[in-house]
Parts: structure tokens; C-alpha cells; sequence
């Protein structure tokens, strides 16, 4: 299985990827949950931080987890990670065929941990679900890095985890990068709100994302 973590960057390539025997898409930034719940009010926000926090508990040992990032995690096991090279982001990239080696010599059952940006690391997951469909995946992006996080750190993100804020955080700690996601954001915006084949398109999106209760994941009734 595929969970993407999807905010407005990337939900175009998710929607016509889409395979609902393989991915489960969340809603990770408010924005995309605040454009989705014009077409449904039961669709499930569930950020990557929050998501990380619940699955990767930063006081336990990360067991049968598998990390492919864009540099190397600090306090991480080498053994545990791999550094994946650039790769231009396009519909025909290509794994590298050293990363595929890896992630087919891993435990049956493992899981993957993705921290590159979007939408390469959805397309990272889909060519490696090709090649293990036994694993899962998880597309956590920069909210990857939070693992590195002092503890102050991680009480200032667990405090905004889930709040709509995290951007803060991410502006903070990379600001450049998150400038121009934002100005990407607002671009999208317009284009959902202005040109009615990409409405239609992201209404269609819409029904792809998890409802709020799903898998374990309980939300509270939005209104």
C-alpha cells in the first residue's frame, strides 16, 4: 500500500495516477483540505507530521522501518537508510537500479519512509510498489526530517501537527524551499477555483481521499 501525503503541489499527478487497490491518499495542508471540502465534508485530514508521530514514535527504535531521503537522516542508522541520487522529476524517471537492489533485499512486511520532495517521491512509491507490493509506503516528504528534531524542536511541531500551521515550522527550517511551495500553492489555487476542466479534475481528486474514519484514523465531524 501507498499512503500519500498530498497537499496542492502534487494532487494533479496523484489524480491521474490514482489506483485504489494501492494508494490511500490523505489530505496533508489546509489548503487542500479546505479547496476538497467544497465537493465533500468527510474527507480525512491527516498531515504527514501527524501521521510521522503516530507511526514513528521519536522514543522508540524505528524496527522495520526503511528510510530513502534526500541526504542523509542524522541519529539514524546507516544500515537503515539510503541517500537517493538527483533524479529530474518527470513521468519517465526512473528509479536508480542500486535503490531498487536495496529495497528488494528488505524483510517481507517492511516499511518505506519516502523524504524527498513531491511529486518525485509519488512516483519514487509507485515504481517501487511495482517491485514490492508486500511493502508499505509512506510518502512523508520534508516532514521526514522531523526525526532529526531537537526536543524543543519536537514539542513546538507536535503542538503544530494537525493545526494547519506547520508551514511555520517548514518556513523556519527551510524557508527558500517553502516560499516557493506556498507561491506553487497559490497558483493552484487559482487555477482550481478559475478554470472549470481543473475544477472537475480536482473534484474527481476529491473522491479519491481517505474518509475521516479509516483504517483507525477517527476525526471528529467537521461543521
Amino acid at each position: 500500500m501507498i499512503h500519500h501525503y498530498v497537499n496542492l503541489v502534487c494532487w494533479a499527478t496523484i489524480s491521474l495516477s490514482f489506483d485504489e487497490t494501492r494508494d490511500k491518499v490523505w489530505l496533508d495542508a489546509i489548503s487542500s483540505r479546505f479547496l476538497v471540502r467544497l465537493f465533500r465534508k468527510d474527507a480525512a485530514y491527516r498531515p504527514g507530521t501527524k501521521a510521522l508521530s503516530e507511526l514513528l514514535p521519536r522514543d522508540e527504535l524505528c524496527t522495520g522501518w526503511f528510510f530513502i531521503t534526500a541526504r542523509p537522516l542524522q541519529n539514524m542508522p546507516t544500515a537503515t537508510q539510503v541517500t537517493l541520487p538527483f533524479l529530474p522529476d518527470s513521468a519517465d524517471m526512473k528509479v536508480p537500479q542500486s535503490i531498487l537492489s536495496v529495497v528488494e533485499s528488505l524483510p517481507f512486511g517492511s516499511r518505506i519512509a519516502i523524504g524527498v520532495s513531491s511529486p518525485k517521491q509519488n512516483r519514487i512509491a509507485v515504481q517501487l510498489h511495482k517491485l514490492r507490493p508486500d511493502l508499505d509506503y509512506h510518502c512523508f516528504g520534508a516532514a521526514l526530517f522531523n526525526l532529526e528534531d531537537t526536543d524543543r524542536d519536537r514539542r513546538d511541531a507536535a503542538r503544530l501537527s494537525g493545526s494547519g500551521m506547520e508551514w511555520v515550522s517548514f518556513l523556519r527550517r527551510s524557508p527558500r524551499r517553502t516560499l516557493l511551495k506556498i507561491r506553487a500553492t497559490l497558483f493552484e489555487i487559482g487555477k482550481i477555483i478559475a478554470v472549470p476542466s481543473v475544477r472537475k479534475q480536482f473534484r474527481d481528486f476529491s473522491m479519491m481521499c481517505e474518509p475521516r474514519i479509516s483504517h483507525g484514523v477517527s476525526q471528529p465531524p467537521e461543521g
